[in-house]
């Protein structure tokens, strides 16, 4: 079957290589859409963000490559958009007036850049802890649940084309536990984000990211999210949130079998801005 992958980093933001090395892995391994999705600028540049202004030379490039390799792979551009309440969201002016093909949304940070309570989410087990402790009383808890929160809110206020990693958080328990997965509040918290998400056009990704790097020990989302996303007949997309040229497409195949199993006979692939079709999984 084909493969499609919409999670695309390069050296604009966090990730390695060029866009056009991107391209060039993409083409030798199977892809026929590839869409790029840097971390969009934020006024307080974090490290792992692009930078406003290398914007329009990103856009310019990916539009000279589109043409390029129009008869190789076709090419889209997007940004993976942090929501962050009267900051910045997939809704916000700014990203609006960027004339994306689609947007990613995601909560990469609790608390606010502007009062000192801003808390990464990105890091370690350890690393996490300490910015909680720090920031957040030691809430662990608390920090979960306004993870959920965030998305919820964002679901609901600035709807991207596609959701990012539903289940980030989880991250946070990978080097030694900090939350109880299978706690009743956590359920909670993944069951009343499911009931905002299936009342939405939001394609949620099946993400092999962080597995494929060995940063995580199952895909985002959960077994338990994917066999309620399957049951509630909502719509996926398969992305590798791709750091690497050499991660383009990692663990795609097994990805592809194991949500076959699950039940999902389709994913949803990009035509134009705002309009996505269903392509028929084949393993």
């Amino acid at each position: 079957m084909k493969y499609f992958n919409y999670h695309t980093h390069t050296d604009y933001c966090d990730g390695k290589g060029t866009l056009e090395e991107n391209i060039i892995s993409a083409v030798s391994s199977g892809i026929t859409d590839l869409g790029f999705s840097s971390h969009a600028p934020v006024y307080f540049n974090p490290a792992w963000t692009m930078k406003e202004d290398r914007f329009a030379s990103y856009k310019s490039e990916i539009s000279g490559l589109k043409k390029k390799y129009e008869n190789r792979i076709s090419i889209f551009t997007g940004l993976e958009v942090d929501y962050i309440p009267g900051i910045t969201g997939p809704g916000s002016e700014n990203i609006i007036s960027k004339n994306l093909d689609y947007t990613i949304g995601a909560v990469h940070v609790l608390g606010r850049p502007d009062d000192d309570s801003l808390v990464p989410i990105t890091g370690n087990s350890m690393s996490f802890e300490k910015s909680v402790n720090e920031k957040l009383d030691g809430d662990v808890v608390f920090s979960v649940k306004e993870y959920f929160r965030l998305l919820r809110e964002m679901l609901i206020n600035e709807p991207p084309d596609i959701l990012a990693h539903f289940d980030l958080i989880k991250k946070i328990n990978v080097d030694y536990v900090l939350f109880d997965e299978n706690s009743t509040w956590y359920l909670n918290e993944i069951y009343d984000t499911l009931d905002v998400l299936k009342r939405t056009d939001v394609i949620t990704e099946i993400n092999t990211g962080a597995l494929t790097r060995k940063k995580a020990d199952s895909l985002f989302p959960s077994d338990l999210i994917l066999n309620e996303l399957c049951a509630g007949k909502m719509p996926v997309t398969v992305n590798s949130d791709s750091h690497s040229p050499s991660d383009i497409c990692g663990l795609y195949p097994e990805t592809f079998i194991k949500i076959s199993k699950t039940g999902f006979k389709s994913v949803k692939r990009f035509v134009s801005r705002g309009c996505w079709t269903d392509y028929e999984i084949v393993t």
